[in-house]
């Protein structure tokens, strides 16, 4: 039978039969409707609830044993030369300062006046290694030798109302800068104050 000229009984009975061979119900329409079990719908309970909850839980566990890293920002105002050159001097000393900004365990520092040497480096632990370019704009007088390496390395510690660097500055490449110990301090912001 094609077209029109099929039977309309047989084929309701037909969608009946598949309804009934499947499982599902049939509704008063003669349409086959799905039925759902309990356990379809804790199958998809747990698909789309317990599995992002037990991936949050994870990572939670995870995240328990990540540690920040110390935080070293700030102003420093030096405290203490050892043996500067000139150039340490210069960079260390007088008016000039070492500002250090942190984002996570990345460090940037300017030395200077008027952040005349940018270093840009790491802190892990609270070891602090910094590494910058001399510039060649520095004034005749600060004695640096341009296009030069400078390197920081030093220890922060804090204290209940400050902080301090133990450091060393030394020229890479210079056979005659001598590498300079520094102390600097920080202070830190009063409690119940904000950032």
């Amino acid at each position: 039978m094609v077209g029109n000229d099929a039977d309309p009984f047989a084929l309701q009975g037909w969608q009946r039969g598949l309804g009934e061979s499947s499982g599902d119900q049939t509704s008063a329409s003669g349409l086959a409707r799905p039925t759902f079990t309990p356990v379809r719908h804790l199958v998809a309970y747990l698909l789309f609830v317990g599995i992002p909850l037990a991936g949050l839980l994870g990572v939670l566990r995870l995240g328990q044993g990540i540690r920040a890293p110390q935080a070293v920002h700030g102003r420093y105002v030096v405290t203490h030369l050892e043996s500067p050159g000139t150039c340490q001097a210069y960079l260390l000393s007088g008016d000039s300062s070492l500002m250090m900004t942190q984002s996570g365990s990345q460090v940037t520092a300017t030395l200077g006046r008027a952040a005349a040497v940018t270093l840009r480096g790491s802190v892990d632990g609270s070891t602090l290694t910094l590494a910058g370019v001399v510039p060649p704009a520095l004034p005749p007088q600060a004695g640096c030798p341009a296009g030069d390496t400078v390197r920081l390395v030093g220890q922060a510690r804090r204290a209940p109302d400050h902080g301090h660097l133990d450091g060393t500055l030394a020229f890479l490449r210079c056979a005659d800068c001598t590498t300079t110990g520094f102390q600097a301090v920080r202070l830190l912001h009063a409690p119940g104050r904000g950032i």
